[in-house]
């Protein structure tokens, strides 16, 4: 039988404790009603928890005496001498937050310590909040959030809910992040297109993200949702007209995918011309595969590009930029299958002879090198007998 489990969320009564055999040790203090602690009981006790040196590593240089903490653990129910009831735990997982104001109203609660997010509306009890039903944890979405908190003092995002139900639209991980950090008062946003801008469909918009050559055609029914992006959406933003593809039922821009095992392939960009064409069951559709997920390729492909005046400039992406050799680049079979058209391989090195460098770098990842973007730039390469290319590799 599976060992049950328990979450610790709160500030810990006394400082870390060094002990040599266990590790370290964290006093809690349960308060009913105030302290959270999952799975406890109604009255007033102490916890007990015990961290192996391992673990403790990945956090010590974040522990200040306010650290807020968030264990997980397996419980076991003790008495000490006095008679008085304790739970010991074998800390499993650990995550703090630094930064924390406690609501001088309302001791044990925290204030929300950051500037407000745009598009926030108001600030609220987050008790008023209606969660809709059956509603998964998105557990990366989470990870994620948290992590932009801890950097920012602050969501990205305001929760996006319905004004006259309060209940949640968007913003599940955020809401999840503040009752983990017992915040009581969250902003939101009644606006139900709050974050709209942000979506690829609309970042694509008048920006050619895409050569023709690297266009192919892929069988809709073989395409699935794998991003967290496209599974976690609460509120989708449907930005095409069905009305006027269904008169020619074709999809012209393409969307980009990534291989999967077995011939399926994992939508990357391109969640409305992807719905459209399941709608109006439209056989196939015009993608371009890579390797990059999707945040990867907004960051490659559609992030590096900014008007200014009227034009499209473009801007390399995040991440470490130098010359790697030819030799220890690795090119993903979806890439050896569709290989670029020869006359705009040959204008690519036109390109190279008169201004002594590629117009954008190739882009790779990985120990390995990995080639995530311009594979026409690394043929062109090839054919010239370059030893090395200028690239940027993903972080």
């Amino acid at each position: 039988m599976a060992e049950s489990k328990i979450t610790i969320k709160g500030i810990p009564q006394k400082k870390p404790q060094i002990v040599a055999k266990e590790g370290v040790i964290l006093i809690f203090k349960i308060i009913p009603g105030k302290t959270q602690i999952s799975g406890m009981p109604a009255y007033e006790s102490y916890c007990r928890v015990s961290i192996n040196k391992n673990l403790w590593k990945k956090v010590s240089k974040e522990i200040k005496e306010t650290t807020y903490y968030i264990l997980e653990g397996v419980p076991k129910a003790n008495v000490n001498p006095k008679g008085m009831p304790f739970i010991s735990v074998l800390c499993s997982d650990i995550k703090v937050v630094n930064g924390l104001v406690e609501d001088e109203k309302n001791p044990g609660s925290f204030k929300f310590p950051g500037s407000l997010p745009e598009d926030t509306d108001e600030v609220i009890p987050i008790s008023s909040i209606r969660i809709p039903e059956n509603l998964k944890e998105p557990k990366t979405a989470k990870k994620k959030a948290l992590d932009y908190f801890k950097k920012h003092g602050t969501f990205k995002s305001p929760v996006v809910v319905k004004k006259d139900t309060m209940t949640l639209v968007s913003g599940y991980a955020n809401y999840l992040i503040a009752k983990d950090l017992n915040i009581e008062m969250v902003p939101v946003s009644y606006n139900l297109l709050a974050g709209a801008k942000s979506k690829d469909e609309i970042k694509i918009k008048n920006i050619k993200w895409y050569m023709l050559e690297e266009v192919t055609e892929i069988n809709v029914k073989d395409i699935i949702l794998t991003e967290d992006i496209h599974l976690n959406v609460q509120n989708f933003i449907f930005s095409i007209n069905l009305k006027e593809i269904a008169k020619t039922m074709e999809i012209t821009t393409p969307i980009a995918v990534r291989p999967l095992e077995g011939g399926k392939y994992s939508l990357v960009i391109g969640a409305a011309r992807y719905f459209a064409a399941k709608i109006l069951d439209i056989e196939k559709i015009p993608a371009v595969i890579t390797d990059m997920s999707h945040d990867e390729f907004m960051g490659a492909r559609l992030l590096r590009y900014h008007k200014v005046g009227g034009n499209n400039k473009a801007r390399a992406p995040k991440g470490i930029e130098g010359e790697t050799p030819i030799s220890l680049i690795k090119v993903p079979e979806s890439f050896l299958k569709t290989k670029p058209n020869p006359a705009k391989v040959k204008e690519t090195i036109e390109y190279y002879r008169k201004h002594g460098k590629f117009d954008k770098p190739v882009v790779i990842r990985g120990d390995n090198n990995l080639l995530v973007d311009g594979y026409k730039r690394y043929i062109a390469a090839k054919e010239m007998n370059l030893t090395s290319v200028w690239t940027v590799k993903l972080k």
